[in-house]
């Protein structure tokens, strides 16, 4: 297809997953990922503003993002004082590429918000799995996760929930005064696998979506379903699957999980 084709496209399809994100009254955002990268006829730019615009309209005041040009997409918060939680969703791809970064400035930024966190109950969400017990085995590689900052992120939010000083980039944040504040969760995706595992304080949950990750590059106590774009012919037996998170003002919840074995997914937190 020429580039008018795709355009026409692309078009169609951005028009109609708007359309039907629509229909909810509560804000909703754009997660970029690492094949978001701005290789396709919209720039991440563009659809940065075309899918998070409206959340600072449906947020009520409730949400901040933050559109930064470099990075290619938003990351920012959601903060819910009568149901004393703070959601904040962040770029774990940073720029016009398809590998995993975070810039300093994000890191900053996350910080300093989780300095003045005003709710006593946290989650985290990202596309990117910041923590090893994620790593696909033998296909991630440790020393390209230091040089993109991966390892800063999770020092953050570890530090956080730990109430520790941590440092980035020469910058001291003491977070032993957040200590009212609980993080409930770490949500993330891109590994493929069920996977809920916590670590330094932090409760990682990962969550399937099709992709090809074998049995045996899975880390211990990791699970795929039969839908996960394995099998030969199998793309004509996928199902669309989600999670649905409920929480409650005292931060206990539930992940319902919607589509294949959806019976075997849920986690009570």
């Amino acid at each position: 297809l020429d580039c008018g084709q795709n355009l026409i496209q692309e078009t169609f399809v951005l028009n109609k997953t708007k359309e039907g994100m629509q229909q909810f009254l509560e804000p909703f955002v754009w997660l970029k990922g690492n094949h978001d990268y701005g290789q396709n006829a919209f720039s991440n730019h563009a659809l940065n503003h075309f899918f998070n615009d409206d959340f600072l309209t449906k947020s009520r005041g409730k949400g901040t993002i933050v559109f930064d040009e470099e990075c290619g997409g938003g990351y920012g918060k959601y903060e819910d004082q009568d149901k004393d939680i703070t959601l904040f969703f962040l770029n774990t791809t940073e720029g016009n590429r398809k590998d995993f970064f975070v810039s300093y400035r994000q890191l900053h930024w996350l910080a300093t918000s989780l300095k003045n966190v005003a709710t006593h109950h946290v989650i985290f969400l990202s596309h990117r799995d910041i923590d090893p017990s994620g790593n696909w085995l033998g296909s991630k590689d440790e020393e390209n996760d230091h040089r993109d900052h991966i390892d800063l992120l999770r020092l953050v939010v570890e530090g956080f929930s730990q109430k520790r000083i941590v440092e980035v980039e020469q910058q001291t944040y003491d977070f032993s005064s957040t200590s009212s504040c609980k993080t409930l969760l770490y949500l993330c995706g891109d590994s493929h696998f069920f996977l809920d595992v916590t670590t330094h304080g932090v409760r990682y949950i990962y969550r399937q979506d099709s992709g090809g990750v074998d049995q045996a590059s899975m880390p211990l106590g990791a699970s795929k379903n039969q839908y996960d774009f394995q099998k030969r012919h199998c793309f004509f037996q996928r199902e669309s699957d989600f999670d649905y998170v409920a929480i409650l003002p005292n931060g206990t919840g539930k992940i319902f999980h919607i589509g294949p074995d959806e019976e075997k997914r849920d986690i009570i937190f």
